[in-house]
């Protein structure tokens, strides 16, 4: 669900090329958002979900997404 809603936002907001940069050639998936983990973190209580959300606002963008 995350994932789609991110893809939408950004062909929404920024268009054709920056969608480009999450296109992903497989052949269940078109776009690919999130990089693949060794483990799940399962967001069992609001207290890890604010953790994980801390982290995500804490860690600049990296690689196709990063601004400039």
């Amino acid at each position: 669900f995350t994932s789609t809603r991110l893809r939408q936002r950004i062909e929404e907001d920024r268009g054709v090329v920056e969608l480009d940069k999450i296109r992903f050639d497989a052949p269940n998936r078109v776009f690919k958002v999130w990089t693949d983990r060794f483990d799940d973190v399962y967001l069992e209580t609001k207290e890890v979900f604010e953790t994980k959300l801390d982290y995500i606002h804490d860690n600049p963008l990296q690689g196709s997404l990063e601004p400039g």
